[in-house]
């Protein structure tokens, strides 16, 4: 069974080139996200998705979750943000 797990890195661009140049089936390419990420997905050897973010310059923002002892997901940030650019 393979699972798909968010991945915040510093600089997506550089890590997907590493993760290209070491053979890494690439899944999606870096892209610009209208919700203020930068992705890029692949799969690692044990067939697991994973999805590689870094958060655009312009919409860069420190988060503290609600819930400290909950962690966020790739869904929640989407949601999250969907719901503020349909309230602005």
């Amino acid at each position: 069974m393979s699972h798909c797990q968010f991945i915040q890195v510093d600089d997506l661009d550089k890590t997907f080139e590493s993760l290209r140049a070491a053979g890494t089936e690439i899944l999606q390419e870096p892209v610009d996200q209208p919700y203020g990420v930068r992705d890029a997905a692949v799969r690692d050897p044990s067939g697991n998705h994973l999805r590689l973010s870094q958060p655009l310059a312009a919409q860069a923002e420190v988060r503290v979750p609600a819930n400290p002892t909950r962690r966020s997901t790739g869904n929640d940030m989407v949601a999250e943000r969907e719901h503020r650019l349909r309230h602005s």
